[in-house]
C-alpha cells in the first residue's frame, strides 16, 4: 500500500505564473506522465518521473525549446555569470591536455554521430539519456561495463554511422555545453595561450541547446567554430580533456527512505487529479542492500542514490585514455558529513524563475529539477573504472589557486563599471556562504 508524503504546500505562491503557452506545454508534459503512471499500475518512481518531465524527446525541460539560462531563465551557471570563469579555468585545461599530450593515444579515439560546424540538428534521440538506475550488484573489473550502461544512448548506436576521426593530439570533450559561453570563452583564452585543442567536442543530449551552443560559438568565436563537434553518444575512447560542469545534479536519482526497520522508495501517483509524492515499499534488495551500506547506522533517513550518475563516471574511466583527465564541478556533500537541516527530506530540489522550490512536481517541464551529488559514491565510481582522484577542493579554492583574482585585477581600474560588475560575479563564484562553498571541483586522472 502506497504511504503519501503531505510535505509540499500547494497553496497561493509568489512565484511568476506562467504564460498560456508554457501553461498548455506542461499539461502535454502532464499527460505524457498520466500515460506512465497508467502503464505502472498508478505509481512511478521519481527516478522515472524525473526522467520523463526532464528528457522525454519534445517535451522535458531539456529537450524543449524553453529558456533556462540567465535571468530570463530560472538558473545561472558560473559561466553565465561572467567570462573569467572560463579564463581561469583555461590554465588547469592547457596543462591537462599537455600532460596527455606526453601520451600516445592507444587506440585512437572515435567519435560517434559527429556534428562539426553543422546547420542542421540531427533529430532528437528517443532513447533515455541516462543509465537506467539499477544499483551494481557487484564490483566490475577495469574490462567490464558498469550495470545499467550497455543499453543506454551513451552506447547505444555509438557505432552506427559514426566518424572515424582519428586523434594525434588530445581533445577537449564537454558533457552538457550549456548555452556555449563556457566553450566559447575557454577557447578564445586557449587561442591567447597558444594551446587550443585540435578537437573541442560537446555531448549534448538537447537539440534546442545545440543550436543554442552553435549560435553561440558562431558569434563569439567564429574563427574557431570549425574545431567544434557535436556528439550524441560517449565515444569509445577518448583522449584528453572532459569538463562537466554542473551534470551530475541533473541525472535522475533513486530516491530512498528508511523509517524504523522498512525501506521505502519514493515515487508519485495521482490524487484527485494532481501529482503527489507517494512511496511504496522498497521492492529491490540490491538497492535497500547500497542504500544501507550508505545509510547512518541509525535513524530514519532520505537519501537520493544517483546509480546512474555512477554508471556514467565508471564508463568514463574505462573509455579515458592513459594521460587524461575529468574534471567534474557540481554542488553536494561529502557522504560523511552531517547535511544541513533543511536537507533533512533529502535534496531533491526544482527551479524555476529563480526561485527554489521544495515540490518538484509543480507545473511538470516548466521546471529544472535536481539533487545534491554524493562525491564519496561518484569517486568510488570513477576508481572502478580506473581513473585515480587527484584533487577535491570547494570551488572558491580551486578558482582562486588557479588567479582568477589576476584575471580580475585585469579588467580595469577598481572603479570602473566593468571591474565592478565582475568583481560582483567573481564574489559570487568564490564565496563560501555561496557557489564557492557549496559547489565542489573533483578532479580525476588515468
Amino acid at each position: 500500500m502506497n504511504t503519501t508524503h503531505s510535505k509540499f504546500n500547494r497553496g497561493k505562491t509568489t512565484l511568476p505564473e506562467p504564460d498560456a503557452v508554457a501553461h498548455a506545454h506542461s499539461e502535454k508534459v502532464a499527460a505524457h506522465v498520466r500515460r506512465l503512471l497508467d502503464a505502472g499500475g498508478g505509481w512511478l518512481s521519481l527516478h522515472d518521473y524525473m526522467q520523463a518531465v526532464l528528457y522525454a524527446p519534445g517535451l522535458g525541460y531539456y529537450m524543449a525549446g524553453t529558456q533556462k539560462f540567465g535571468e530570463g531563465g530560472d538558473f545561472i551557471t558560473a559561466s553565465e555569470l561572467t567570462p573569467l570563469y572560463a579564463q581561469t579555468w583555461a590554465m588547469p585545461i592547457s596543462a591537462a591536455l599537455v600532460q596527455a599530450q606526453s601520451f600516445s593515444p592507444s587506440p585512437p579515439t572515435p567519435l560517434p554521430q559527429v556534428e562539426r560546424g553543422a546547420s542542421n540538428p540531427r533529430p532528437p534521440s528517443t532513447d533515455s539519456p541516462f543509465p537506467p538506475s539499477n544499483p551494481p550488484s557487484a564490483l566490475p573489473t577495469p574490462l567490464q561495463t558498469p550495470v545499467g550502461f550497455a543499453d543506454t544512448p551513451f552506447e547505444k548506436g555509438a557505432r552506427r554511422g559514426q566518424a572515424e576521426a582519428k586523434c594525434s593530439t588530445p581533445s577537449m570533450l564537454e558533457l552538457g555545453g550549456g548555452s556555449g559561453l563556457f566553450a566559447a570563452h575557454l577557447l578564445q583564452q586557449l587561442k591567447a595561450m597558444n594551446c587550443l585543442p585540435d578537437r573541442y567536442a560537446i555531448l549534448e543530449l538537447s537539440p534546442t541547446l545545440r543550436e543554442r551552443q552553435r549560435q553561440t560559438l558562431h558569434d563569439k568565436v567564429p574563427d574557431l567554430v570549425s574545431r567544434v563537434e557535436w556528439l550524441e553518444r560517449l565515444p569509445d575512447t577518448f583522449h584528453g580533456v572532459v569538463f562537466m560542469n554542473e551534470v551530475l545534479d541533473a541525472i535522475p536519482p533513486r530516491v530512498v527512505e528508511r523509517v524504523g526497520d522498512a525501506w521505502y522508495e519514493h515515487g508519485v501517483r495521482l490524487d484527485d487529479g494532481r501529482f503527489i509524492i507517494a512511496s511504496q515499499p522498497l521492492s529491490d534488495p540490491a538497492l535497500q542492500a547500497l542504500a544501507a551500506s550508505r545509510f547512518p547506522v541509525r535513524g530514519d533517513y532520505v537519501a537520493e542514490l544517483n546509480i546512474a550518475g555512477e554508471a556514467l563516471l565508471e564508463t568514463l574511466g574505462q573509455r579515458l585514455t592513459s594521460g587524461s583527465t575529468l574534471f567534474i564541478i557540481d554542488y553536494g556533500f561529502e557522504r560523511a558529513e552531517t547535511l544541513p537541516a533543511q536537507y533533512a527530506g533529502g535534496t531533491l530540489r526544482a527551479y524555476y524563475r529563480h526561485h527554489v522550490l521544495n515540490d518538484p512536481l509543480l507545473w511538470p517541464g516548466l521546471l529544472d529539477i535536481t539533487c545534491h551529488v554524493d562525491f564519496v559514491a561518484m569517486a568510488e565510481a570513477a576508481q572502478r573504472g580506473g581513473l585515480a582522484l587527484t584533487s577535491f577542493q570547494t570551488q572558491g579554492e580551486f578558482l582562486q589557486k588557479q588567479g582568477i583574482l589576476d584575471h580580475l585585477t585585469r579588467i580595469g581600474a577598481p572603479e570602473e563599471a566593468a571591474y565592478l560588475s565582475a568583481a560582483q560575479a567573481v564574489r559570487t563564484l568564490i564565496n563560501p556562504e555561496a557557489m564557492g562553498g557549496v559547489f565542489k571541483v573533483v578532479v580525476f586522472r588515468n
